[in-house]
């Protein structure tokens, strides 16, 4: 049942109180893509409903348990394309692009929400670096001599829903919050 799988994770990630400085969540779909194909799967994880064939249908909620448990990095890959996008506190970052490249079915609509993704479908990995106040998310090209593109996300201040002051607000449904790169 898709509503007791998300009940489950939403306990285990906000009943926690000894919160360790980074929540790192790995998964294998992304939560926010920029590939036509995979939206929808993208929204039916994200989202708690979503419309499917013209109907509202259930979906997981992951991305507001992703928030509520005061995660930093959602790590996944599934699309064959380098991205990143920044939903609230969580950067998502999908580094599939290893052994093939390019959005399956196409880019899709929701290509201008993402944050960046590699126009030049070049083959690469993700490189993290994570210090005492700041994550470095480095996308490397497959040789890792070329950083194609980098961003710097700090540590995720204490609380719940990362509303702590001068932490971003909690992005309502369908909104994305950019966090400046230093």
């Amino acid at each position: 049942n898709v509503g007791e799988l998300s009940q489950k994770l939403r306990s285990e990630f906000v009943s926690r109180t000894d919160v360790t400085p980074w929540q790192v969540v790995f998964g294998h779909h992304p939560i926010h893509t920029g590939g036509r194909r995979h939206s929808k799967i993208a929204e039916c994880l994200r989202e708690h409903s979503y419309l499917h064939r013209g109907e509202k249908t259930v979906g997981y909620g992951l991305g507001d348990v992703l928030l509520d448990g005061r995660v930093a990095m959602y790590l996944c890959g599934h699309e064959h394309v380098m991205q990143h996008k920044q939903y609230g506190c969580v950067a998502q970052c999908v580094s599939g692009a290893v052994s093939d490249t390019g959005f399956y079915g196409g880019i899709g609509e929701s290509a201008t929400e993402m944050d960046w993704w590699d126009q030049s479908y070049s083959r690469g990995f993700l490189a993290v670096t994570v210090r005492s106040e700041e994550a470095v998310l480095e996308f490397m090209d497959s040789n890792g001599a070329t950083v194609v593109h980098t961003t710097t996300i700090p540590k995720p201040s204490a609380g719940p829903n990362h509303t702590e002051e001068g932490s971003p607000p909690k992005p309502q449904p369908h909104e994305s919050y950019s966090t400046p790169t230093a």
